[in-house]
This record gives C-alpha cells, structure tokens and sequence, in this order.
C-alpha cells in the first residue's frame, strides 16, 4: 500500500464519468521538429495555453499495474478532483469493493482502511520525509492534471529553471538541486507535458512518462502514464491504463463519516 501512496504523489491520472467521446491524438513525443528558439517564459506560457484548465475531473475507470522485485498485481483505481480544494482516490484490489480510500486537502492529507475500519491523517511534511524533497499539495493536483510545478514551492518555474531546446522536444530544468534532486521536464514541440523526472547526481531516481494523448471533453490529456524508479532499494514500476474520463463537469466533495473508524498512527496502515 506505501507504494500505491508514493506512486500517486508522482504521477498524473484522470477520470471518466459521462462516457465522453475520445478523439485519438498523437503520443506527446511528436516527430514534429521544434521550430524556433524560445525563451522560458514563452515555453511556459505556451505550454499552459495548449494544457486547458482543468477545474474538475472525475475518474471513474482507471487500471493500475504494479510490479516490484517480488510481486505484480493490478487494482482498479478512480479519482476525483475539486481544483484547489479535494482530491479523493478510492482503490479497489478485487470484487469491486473499495479497500482504501485516500483524501488530500490543502492542508492534509487522511488515509482510510475500509476493511479494518480505521483511518490516520498527517501534514504533507509526512511525504516530505518520505520523498526527501518537499511535497505539496499543489504538486500533487499538478502532476495529476499533467501541470507543470515547481519542487521549490518558494519559486516560479521562470526564476527556477532552465530551458534547453532540442530538436524534438523542450527541457526544464531546475538550476540547483533540491534535498539532493534536480528536477526536469521533457515537453514535446505541441507543448504538451511528456515526462517529468527526479535526478540525482548519477541517475533519475524517479521518472514518470506520459503517453496516448486523446481528446476529452475538449481537453487533451495522456491515457497511458508509466512510472519507474531507480533508487537504493524496494525499485518498482508502475503503469495506469486510463479507460474512462470527465474533465469540468460537476463533482461534489466526497464526505466521510468519522465515526465509523478507528484513528491510528499512519505508519500503522501504510
């Protein structure tokens, strides 16, 4: 379960609800050649015009593939984000019964275990440790809405970050490195976000790649999103599959009754 945790603090998901209609797009690593120089802000601002708002987004059939050195399994998984506000992701092991559910508001984040009746809740400094670089819970709703962020929450991504034009594709990346990470992001000349990654001195500890960009509800959004580490110990791939999706349409925030579970220390449920 930590894993599943780490993972959605890294990637980027979305969600169906209505059966939108798809429109089939390229991968974000177009063969389309980068046309001309362009300036960090302009990148920036470019790539946030051709990414629309995303206010809400409802998932409702999402299926996840996990696999470390010893075990694979696959989960279903759905999401739902209030921009600014909420984001609740149930995940469901077998039989279509919800096993946990995760919430993150600004200011904390609450974990919920359905079977044992119990739930524990932290500040975002819990993941912080864990990372070891800082996490926010703007980070968070900007990797799942495929945004670009900054890890130091204290800049902009325009005084943090350089830029390096190849012909197949836009870099960022950040100027000095973070709790011992450097941070990058890969995107393609239609400005869309294709990976983003941790670095340390040697290696990307961590790399997320976004691919299969389709069309929803007007927003092109990737369907398939992969995630791989290189890190000291417990390494482990992961990959979403993204089936069904509604981006702006209405959700509500998701209540939950207290006083059905049992607080624990978190460490006891993760």
């Amino acid at each position: 379960m930590k894993k599943s945790i780490i993972f959605i603090l890294l990637v980027a998901v979305i969600a169906g609800g209505c059966r939108p209609k798809y429109t089939a797009m390229k991968t974000s690593r177009t063969e389309t050649p980068v046309a001309q120089k362009l300036t960090i802000s302009e990148i920036v601002n470019q790539c946030n015009r051709a990414n629309s708002e995303i206010r809400t987004l409802n998932i409702s059939n999402a299926e996840v593939f996990y696999q470390n050195d010893e075990k694979s399994y696959t989960v279903k998984m759905t999401i739902r984000i209030i921009k600014g506000k909420e984001i609740s992701i149930s995940i469901f092991p077998a039989l279509g019964i919800e096993l946990f559910r995760i919430k993150f508001t600004p200011e904390r984040f609450y974990v919920f275990d359905k079977f044992n009746r119990q739930y524990c809740d932290n500040s975002y400094d819990y993941f912080t440790k864990i990372l070891k670089t800082e996490v926010t819970y703007a980070a968070i709703e900007a990797l799942l809405t495929n945004k670009l962020f900054c890890i130091n929450k204290n800049e902009s991504i325009e005084a943090d970050y350089a830029s390096i034009q190849k012909p197949e594709m836009f870099l960022l990346e950040s100027k000095r490195q973070v709790n011992g990470y450097e941070h990058r992001f890969e995107i393609s000349p239609d400005y869309m976000i294709a990976s983003t990654a941790l670095k340390d001195r040697m290696t990307e500890a961590v790399r997320v790649d976004y691919t299969v960009f389709k069309v929803i509800d007007k927003v092109a959004f990737p369907t398939l999103i992969e995630l791989k580490t290189n890190l000291p110990k417990d390494n482990f791939n992961m990959r979403i599959n993204i089936k069904k999706a509604e981006i702006n349409g209405l959700v509500e925030p998701s209540p939950v009754d207290f006083g059905r579970y049992t607080k624990v220390m978190c460490s006891q449920i993760l």
